[in-house]
């Protein structure tokens, strides 16, 4: 019998600067992009740009242009216009991915958490995305 894993799921939101300025609380267990997107009120500045990956297909937020690449339909190929559109847009979303990674460097983010408070759960992430945002700010500071 496989032991269950004590997943949590949370939601990011990058600025142009490579900071983290929206982190969701929690999700508990295996649960999709879209589901925790759908749970969370998004109040954005009007004519703001969201590069969102293709685990939030279907997902709209008023006011704001979303850019996201196109799934391949099954059985089926992209065209050679779609596949070099995914690889711009992938191209702009190599620093959104990297600035969450900075958060997973923390080994306590990544492994696998016991810990059964929520709000415990909640206060680690904040404390590592925290971290994270000040060695970007740090390194991109003028001495």
């Amino acid at each position: 019998m496989a032991k269950k894993k004590h997943a949590v799921k949370n939601l990011l939101l990058n600025g142009a600067d490579n900071h983290v300025h929206f982190l969701s609380q929690n999700f508990p267990g295996s649960v999709h992009d879209k589901r925790c997107a759908d749970e969370i009120d998004f109040l954005m500045p009007e004519d703001t740009e969201v590069f969102q990956d293709t685990g939030f297909q279907g997902l709209t937020i008023a006011n704001v242009t979303t850019h996201q690449p196109t799934k391949k339909p099954r059985g089926k190929e992209l065209t050679s216009e779609q596949k070099q559109r995914n690889r711009a847009l992938s191209r702009e979303r190599i620093p959104i991915e990297h600035s969450i990674g900075k958060a997973k460097v923390f080994r306590i983010v990544k492994d696998t958490v016991r810990h059964r408070s929520a709000w415990f759960r909640d206060i680690l992430m904040e404390v590592c995305v925290g971290l994270a945002n000040f060695k970007n700010y740090r390194r991109r500071a003028p001495c």
